[in-house]
């Protein structure tokens, strides 16, 4: 006999609205987790003509939960690549048991 999985409703909650753009990340791993820094592009320095990347987000995550992300992802740009036009996320994929 199969068991079924039970769904329990979550109610999403923003505590943080605004959001920034990351046009650039660097991915940094190790065998527990990984962890994405993102930065709005590069900048150069007026003063010393150095070019830099300056990161003003990191996202931390295990591997389990950059799997579940990167089946999301694929799943978002798959979609997209196939409507027309954009459309919003309407589903959460939620693989962890609660």
């Amino acid at each position: 006999m199969k068991k079924e999985q039970q769904t329990t409703p979550i109610k999403i909650r923003y505590t943080e609205t605004s959001s920034v753009f990351a046009s650039q990340f660097l991915v940094n791993s190790t065998p527990e987790d990984i962890t994405v820094n993102f930065s709005s592009g590069y900048m150069k320095d007026p003063g010393t003509h150095e070019t830099s990347l300056p990161i003003h987000s990191r996202i931390s995550m295990t591997l389990e939960g950059a799997k579940r992300l990167h089946e999301i992802l694929g799943k978002v740009l798959a979609d997209n690549a196939t409507s027309q036009g954009s459309a919003p996320v309407k589903e959460v994929l939620d693989t962890q048991k609660h």
